[in-house]
């Protein structure tokens, strides 16, 4: 595709992040922060909110496990299920040790594998970040409002908190978004809040041609996939954070199968 066509369809698919915070996100807040009415509201409960509430909701929304076999295996329910029966020993020091065994027996009750290599990590020292850091989403506005810089937010998630690349690049997105920080944040930085799942990455494959014969899936290339959307967005002027969000709402929940992703896209061009 041309740089124009890319243009056009990036356009249509920013509009599409309205449905994903109207049909995703607030859905999901309601059921935690009750007389909510609009994003702002969601947006100042959750940084005003006391570090267990901010940690339960992390959980309740499931970005720690927003990973292909996380999902399948639902252990975002599992994780907060098992937070909810032990949230008043947030503060004790054996905390994490306290969750993780919670988390085993709900899985084990559900005939869930455990995935240990994976999940002890992430639950035990995510919930340890937690008490360290405190709410974590206030963490994270305050650093960016103090540097600007987001990198340095990143890899603490990633080599303290236990969390993955994705998820942690998908958990600050929202922050950002929740906050208005996008602007905030110098250009360089911008990759770090694109999460690349597979409808993103398909769709980056379709806009751009140099991505058409990309095989293999791996961090590098889902690396320069978020650069170029990064990049493209500043240039388009266009909001990172709606374009993602739009494009993963428009693959899973109104293409939904791979295979007509390709037609959908063109369809968009004299939509």
């Amino acid at each position: 595709m041309n740089n124009s066509m890319v243009e056009h369809i990036m356009r249509k698919l920013v509009k599409e992040s309205t449905n994903y915070e109207n049909r995703i996100f607030l859905p999901e807040a309601a059921k935690a922060f009750r007389r909510i009415s609009s994003l702002s509201d969601v947006a100042n409960m959750i940084v005003e909110a006391c570090p267990k509430d901010s940690f339960g909701f992390i959980l309740r929304y499931g970005y720690p496990f927003a990973r292909l076999g996380g999902e399948r295996a639902n252990y975002r329910e599992i994780a907060f299920a098992s937070f909810k029966e032990i949230e008043g020993k947030f503060n004790q020091e054996n905390f994490s040790e306290l969750l993780w065994s919670k988390f085993k027996e709900k899985c084990e009750v559900r005939n869930v594998g455990i995935n240990k290599k994976i999940n002890e990590n992430l639950v035990k020292r995510l919930s340890r970040f937690a008490q360290d850091k405190g709410n974590l989403f206030l963490w994270v506005k305050r650093e960016i409002e103090k540097s600007e810089r987001l990198e340095s937010v990143f890899l603490s998630l990633v080599n303290n908190g236990g969390m993955g690349k994705k998820t942690t690049s998908f958990f600050l997105r929202d922050v950002i978004w929740l906050c208005n920080l996008e602007n905030n944040i110098i250009r360089s930085d911008r990759l770090y809040v694109q999460p690349v799942d597979r409808w993103i990455r398909e769709i980056a494959k379709i806009l751009w041609d140099d991505f058409k014969n990309m095989r293999y899936n791996n961090d590098y290339f889902d690396l320069v996939i978020s650069k170029r959307i990064a990049e493209t967005c500043i240039q388009s002027d266009l909001s990172g954070l709606a374009f993602n969000q739009g494009a993963w709402y428009y693959g899973s929940n109104v293409v939904k199968r791979k295979e007509d992703l390709h037609n959908k896209l063109q369809s968009l061009l004299s939509a």
